[in-house]
């Protein structure tokens, strides 16, 4: 910043360079201070919010996003195991006559 300036004669001029100065400073401070706060932010929660198109806005609702989406995936993963060892099949029930069929066909 330059240096003071002296202006005799208008007080107008020098209470708003005054002014100016101040809201310079406290936009200065506020530009460093927000990276900051971003940075903290866990590298998932910065990801959910970019990639949300504006539908999330705070690190708190990415976070609540993040766990259900995990919450998902378990109960996803579970119910594939769960398939995959069988609970998911029952046994094919036959009538009487297929049984008899099969018992014709089967003796020969």
């Amino acid at each position: 910043m330059p240096p003071e300036v002296e202006i005799k004669g208008n007080d107008e001029i020098a209470q708003a360079l005054k002014e100016f100065e101040l809201k310079a400073k406290q936009e200065e401070n506020i530009a460093i201070v927000e990276p900051m706060k971003n940075k903290e932010m866990p590298k998932m929660a910065r990801l959910v919010i970019k990639y949300s198109g504006g539908a999330i806005k705070d690190e708190q609702t990415a976070e609540y996003v993040l766990l259900a989406f995990i919450l998902f995936a378990v109960v996803l993963s579970l119910y594939f195991l769960y398939l995959s060892f069988g609970g998911g099949r029952p046994e094919p029930k036959m009538s009487p006559l297929m049984m008899e069929a099969m018992k014709r066909y089967s003796s020969h």
